[in-house]
């Protein structure tokens, strides 16, 4: 998944979206536990299969992340 797809269903999810979020903690982000669930959803969906939870949770931030899940 490429950056800009990966930032489109972020954005999809929560339309205050900015890129500079990719970088900061997730908890520093203002997306609530009901937006990540849709984000992880949506990524899953888009990735046809399920990311681990270990990968999910160890994830700091949203970069961290899309790197996991490449």
């Amino acid at each position: 998944m490429t950056k800009d797809e990966f930032c489109a269903i972020v954005k999809r999810v929560n339309t205050q979206f900015e890129p500079s979020w990719l970088s900061q903690p997730v908890e520093d982000t203002v997306l609530d536990s009901l937006e990540l669930m849709e984000l992880r959803s949506a990524l899953e969906t888009k990735l046809g299969r399920p990311i681990p939870d270990s990968q999910w949770f160890d994830s700091r931030t949203l970069d961290d992340l899309l790197r996991g899940i490449n």
